[in-house]
């Protein structure tokens, strides 16, 4: 099937599209990263070998936890998600927000349905 200048537009136009989400998530990280810095040594008085040994344990953290965030189905990352919300739930107890809310963001339609599935209980839990 021969390509239409239509679909060679919309191809760059994805491609453009991924790029510029990729960088935005470099630089959410890096504005995460700076902030953590600067709140945990203005407030909490960490010098510098603190914060590097802090940045290593979030760099950790978060590639275990971004597995989860881009998988439906994987049951690794289901066990990810339990584990990660366990964890939250024992630092701020009723406080925490569930998993499906933290990470409302729509990565395809597994996703989709799952958040619909989850606001449903939400909204039945509340009456």
């Amino acid at each position: 099937m021969k390509e239409t200048m239509l679909d060679r537009h919309m191809n760059e136009l994805r491609k453009e599209s991924y790029v510029y989400n990729q960088k935005l998530g470099q630089c959410m990280m890096q504005l995460c990263f700076d902030a953590s810095l600067i709140v945990l040594h203005d407030t909490f008085g960490f010098g510098r070998e603190r914060c590097l040994r802090f940045q290593d344990e979030l760099m950790k953290q978060i590639e275990e936890i971004s597995e989860a965030v881009l998988s439906d189905t994987d049951p690794d990352a289901v066990y990810i998600k339990e584990k990660v919300d366990r964890k939250l739930a024992a630092i701020m107890g009723d406080e925490v927000v569930p998993w499906e809310e933290r990470y409302a963001v729509s990565l395809g339609p597994a996703r989709n349905r799952e958040q619909r599935r989850a606001e449903k209980k939400r909204k039945k839990g509340r009456r």
